[in-house]
């Protein structure tokens, strides 16, 4: 589960673990005009740990979930693709022994891709958010020097 605030000068998420034991602790990610911060509680050191990243590195983290996304869906291809092998060499039908490594495995294949799909889908979202923040931003800033600018040379004449 995540949530989204928009402070003043930084948009919020935070991400709750809700998966099985052991739960890690909150990750509060605040992305600000000119970078992003994560940070996390650690029990053992009784602190919070933060990482800093800058734009740059924030739309290289983008592109490199966006290869990771395309590696899964990649690699679910080849599982369904040895799966449909798998039961034309062993049979089909309820008692066939294709039918029951289906049942054993693809509940947890599932579970998993959603987990790491759904985790995904929230960051992209996150950051997609953030990024055309930014852009406005940077728009509205590019907007106002050039009215400044036009008032000085006006001024000036």
């Amino acid at each position: 589960m995540f949530t989204i605030e928009h402070d003043f000068d930084a948009t919020v998420v935070t991400l709750i673990d809700e998966g099985d034991s052991p739960l890690q602790e909150d990750i509060t990610i605040h992305a600000f005009q000119e970078c992003v911060t994560l940070e996390q509680y650690d029990p053992r050191d009784d602190e919070v740990k933060k990482i800093t990243l800058s734009l740059h590195q924030l739309q290289e983290l983008a592109a490199a979930l966006d290869g990771i996304t395309k590696r899964i869906a990649t690699m679910e291809a080849q599982i369904q693709s040895n799966s449909d092998v798998t039961m034309a060499a062993l049979g089909d039908g309820p008692g066939g022994f294709a039918a029951q490594l289906a049942k054993t495995m693809d509940p947890r294949v599932d579970s998993i891709r959603d987990e790491v799909m759904g985790g995904m889908s929230d960051l992209h979202l996150a950051l997609s958010q953030k990024l055309s923040t930014l852009a406005n931003q940077l728009t509205t800033a590019a907007a106002e020097a050039g009215r400044q600018r036009a008032q000085t040379f006006a001024d000036a004449a």
